[in-house]
């Protein structure tokens, strides 16, 4: 695989996971995870993560919308009450291994290679519109 190649690859790789680390990326939404990992597969509902928190029931209830859209957690319906719990650990496990990837790859490129081929880099770019496409 050759440096454009690779850098395609990752890209391609990052542009799939950005709903991960969006969902990842704020501090009430970590604060909601943390909860649901320490209730296990018995998870919690919006009423019960909401018992010692700053956040509001909506607030909550649209962090959870954020969180099963990324399919870190699930939920199951008790009656009228909805329980959310993380699901596995799998999205995390990827996320993990795709940050990985990028460290050894980027690591790993020649950058003078790369800065001397500037029409390279255009078609590079070009193949990275098309995958947002």
């Amino acid at each position: 695989m050759n440096q454009s190649e690779v850098v395609l690859d990752i890209f391609k790789n990052v542009y799939e996971a950005i709903p991960i680390f969006q969902a990842l990326g704020d501090k009430e939404r970590l604060f909601i995870l943390l909860k649901l990992v320490y209730a296990g597969k018995e998870g919690m509902n919006v009423k019960s993560l909401s018992n010692n928190s700053w956040l509001s029931r909506p607030a909550i209830s649209h962090h959870l919308k954020i969180l099963k859209s990324a399919r870190i957690i699930s939920y199951r319906k008790e009656g009228t009450q909805i329980y959310y719990y993380f699901d596995t650990s799998d999205k995390l496990n990827y996320a993990h291994a795709l940050v990985e990837k990028m460290m050894t790859h980027l690591g790993q490129l020649d950058m003078t290679q790369i800065e001397n081929s500037k029409d390279n880099a255009e078609e590079v770019v070009k193949k990275a519109l098309e995958m947002l496409k």
